[in-house]
């Protein structure tokens, strides 16, 4: 890699039905790990008496696996809603030359399997493991639903000119385009 210009992460979010609802009961691990709520951040600009359901959740010890560019870092996520559902999120972080770059990263392999697979391997471990709390659970995974996010977390300004994020749009929007 010649001239690293584009810094940022790779998400990848996925998002099964497991059943029509789950036991309210909480829960303390799930595959071996500790789990505790999701919580918004309070520093941030929210209603002050917030009030909402909040899903459990499980940070995973990171992986390495290959990437489009040689070995990266899998940061796996997994949040329980008592509906019966469960969200799975992986980040990448990746640090390429161009924008065109990053279109390597839809078809993501890790240890020899793409990374639906894996994940797919993965929410079944978790439908396996809460089983028991699940009412009317589905016969088997359907088919995820799947989102890939490409955040940027440095870009570059154009020769000349501080960064500004619409004029850098436009500049590369045929690029964008094509990711």
């Amino acid at each position: 890699m010649s001239n690293v210009l584009l810094h940022g992460e790779v998400v990848y979010h996925y998002a099964f039905d497991l059943a029509y609802e789950m036991r309210r009961e909480p829960l303390t691990s799930l595959l071996g790990h500790p789990v505790t709520s999701y919580t918004v951040d309070p520093s941030g600009r929210n209603p002050r008496h917030m009030s909402f359901y909040q899903p459990q959740m499980v940070r995973l010890p990171i992986i390495e696996g290959s990437g489009p560019r040689g070995p990266v870092a899998l940061q796996r996520t997994l949040k329980i809603l008592h509906l019966g559902a469960l969200s799975i999120t992986v980040r990448v972080p990746f640090a390429v030359e161009h924008l065109a770059d990053l279109i390597a990263y839809h078809d993501l392999r890790v240890t020899g399997v793409t990374l639906s697979d894996a994940i797919r391997a993965l929410a079944e471990e978790v439908r396996r493991e809460l089983a028991p709390l699940l009412i009317t659970p589905h016969p088997d995974l359907t088919a995820a639903v799947a989102y890939t996010t490409f955040v940027l977390t440095e870009p570059p300004a154009l020769p000349g000119e501080p960064f500004r994020s619409e004029a850098w749009r436009v500049h590369h929007r045929r690029a964008i385009a094509g990711l």
